[in-house]
């Protein structure tokens, strides 16, 4: 019963990610973020991404019940999309961090972007026969 439950979790966890991956907010929009993030399908994705690289490589995550380690992504989610309705209800709040948002966001995007072309260049190895040294010519007899 308790894989049942576990796998059904699972199931429900990657078809949110699933969809909210298939309709990404405006990322430069703070309130198109909320809205995705309080309906459920933001929050989960955010919890699992910060999970896989935060905690992960934390010690004290393994060491931790399994009942811990199974509730508390459940429980940050819903905490998260609770907290991302009660902003919106403050338009005051979300019209004063937007500027800021869109900057920071911007800067973000744009750092990600460029590391994403430049790993793509990488590995088209652009420029490597200007690096590779030339063959020396052998002495003839």
């Amino acid at each position: 019963m308790k894989r049942i439950l576990l796998f059904l979790l699972l199931a429900l966890l990657l078809s949110s990610c699933a969809v909210a991956v298939g309709e990404p907010p405006d990322w430069t929009d703070l309130t198109s973020v909320l809205i995705w993030i309080a309906t459920g399908f933001g929050a989960p994705c955010i919890v699992v991404a910060a999970l896989s690289f935060l905690v992960e490589n934390w010690d004290g995550w393994s060491k931790l019940a399994h009942n811990i380690k199974l509730f508390l992504p459940m429980l940050v989610s819903v905490i998260l999309s609770v907290g991302a309705q009660l902003l919106l209800t403050k338009p005051e709040y979300i019209e004063f961090v937007q500027p800021w948002w869109t900057m920071v966001i911007g800067s973000v995007l744009t750092w990600l972007a460029s590391q994403v072309s430049y790993m793509r260049v990488k590995q088209s190895r652009y420029g490597a026969r200007f690096r590779q040294r030339p063959e020396r010519s052998r002495p003839r007899d």
